[in-house]
């Protein structure tokens, strides 16, 4: 398509100038010949100013005004046309609804997936424990038991080896656990609401 922009752009670029050449020699700003070349009719504040610079432009060029103003009205009536039905489209009542409908749909569906997303994660996820006795694997004792204290959900279910255990609100459970003699193997099992299971094994010597 044949455009104003195209056949100024042409004819400077045909006798070798640049933007900032043409700028020098008209006192017109860059950023409006890029404009003009490139069919950008909104930045400029009304017809008159834009039809100035062109034919400024075009006469700088040595070009038919002429014709290039021919051109740039039809190129121009066309633009105003276009911001005309865009205009009335976005005064409609209805149109402005139905955006705002679209864009609350799009929203609620997004918290949506994430809702779910986020159950899902609970879904996969371990549940929690923490133990705060014993601090670490592999430890001699002299005792015949050992206190085991930890911390887990509230809503889980605990094992310790044989024994089950309940957490009280906060998800705090201890058991004063006794030792056999030598080597003893105690494991803490805990089993989420979502039935997800976390283990973690403790070997306790006990010296005589």
């Amino acid at each position: 398509m044949i455009t104003v922009g195209k056949i100024l752009k042409d004819a400077r670029l045909k006798k070798n100038l640049s933007l900032e050449d043409i700028a020098k020699s008209t006192l017109i700003k860059i950023k409006f010949l890029k404009a003009v070349e490139s069919g950008n009719w909104k930045i400029f504040p009304s017809k008159v100013y834009a039809q100035g610079i062109v034919k400024s432009y075009a006469k700088t060029l040595n070009e038919d005004t002429e014709k290039i103003m021919a051109y740039f009205r039809a190129e121009y009536d066309s633009f105003e046309k276009l911001e005309f039905r865009e205009k009335k489209i976005n005064e409609n009542p209805f149109v402005k609804i139905k955006t705002r409908l679209s864009l609350s749909l799009l929203i609620l569906s997004s918290i949506f997936i994430i809702f779910l997303g986020f159950q899902f994660y609970l879904f996969l996820k371990p549940p929690k424990l923490i133990i705060n006795s014993p601090k670490q694997n592999n430890i001699t004792v002299k005792k015949d038991y050992i206190q085991i204290e930890g911390q887990a959900e509230k809503d889980s279910q605990i094992k310790i080896n044989d024994n089950d255990l309940q957490p009280d609100p906060e998800g705090k459970f201890s058991l004063k656990y006794p030792l056999l003699e030598d080597k003893n193997i105690i494991k803490i099992k805990v089993i989420g609401a979502n039935g997800r299971t976390i283990e973690k094994t403790f070997t306790v010597i006990k010296q005589n």
